[in-house]
């Protein structure tokens, strides 16, 4: 009987993204262009609030599944203890800022609505 030896699997890259450049992407690009995206340039409505509000959440909501995906990969990966409490520190600290960024988003929209009467 013979012994199959299969290659070692790559610990730095996800289907070829790194995983620094798969953090920079889903923590400031995506939400920014989707912030972009749905802003309005013009003066804004109660339609305008509500579509920034939904575009902050889901911004934010793609941030942490980011940073919580990344930290999933790391641990099913095996990678070493430094590299799981770096990739858990970075996702605790990146999901309070996002967690805190939706609720202000939700307090903003009702300021915002009120405003307008």
């Amino acid at each position: 009987m013979t012994d199959v030896v299969a290659p070692p699997r790559s610990r730095d890259r996800l289907r070829g993204w790194s995983a620094s450049v798969i953090l920079v992407l889903g923590v400031f690009f995506v939400p920014m262009a989707i912030a972009f995206a749905l802003n309005s340039w013009d003066a804004p409505d109660a339609e305008a609030y509500v579509r920034m509000a939904f575009a902050t959440v889901a911004g934010q909501t793609i941030a942490i599944a980011t940073v919580l995906g990344l930290l999933v990969s790391r641990i099913i990966a095996r990678a070493d203890v430094a590299t799981i409490s770096t990739f858990a520190i970075i996702a605790l600290v990146v999901t309070g800022l996002a967690l805190s960024s939706i609720g202000s988003a939700g307090t903003q929209l009702l300021q915002r609505l009120d405003s307008l009467g």
